[in-house]
């Protein structure tokens, strides 16, 4: 029964804490993004991620865990001296990056 002048809204079923606890696991397992998760199950992304943050979980990025690769253009071949130096940078998730550098002698 409605009640005149007061929009029809849809009221959200509460869960328990067992049942976040469940979610959370079921998140942690299924190897999807938060995004696709939360849409899947129909919640909001900030609520799973405050739900994993209150039982001492890190959920994974929000970013696919495909892995990407990036082809590297071939270099012409040079003699390779004993003395050469060398530079090498992977940019890792989460803003790491990796340098690794070999000075000629």
């Amino acid at each position: 029964m409605e009640s005149a002048g007061k929009p029809d809204i849809k009221r959200r079923n509460r869960r328990s804490r067992e049942e976040w606890r469940e979610l959370v696991a079921s998140f942690e397992h299924s190897g999807q993004t938060r995004e696709h998760f939360c849409a899947e199950m129909g919640i909001g992304e900030s609520t799973l991620r405050r739900w994993c943050s209150r039982f001492g979980k890190h959920s994974p990025p929000a970013l696919s865990r495909e892995p990407v690769f990036v082809e590297l253009p071939a270099q012409q071949e040079q003699p390779v001296a004993s003395a050469s130096s060398w530079e090498v940078e992977l940019q890792l998730d989460a803003g790491v990056v990796l340098r690794l550098r070999r000075g000629g002698c």
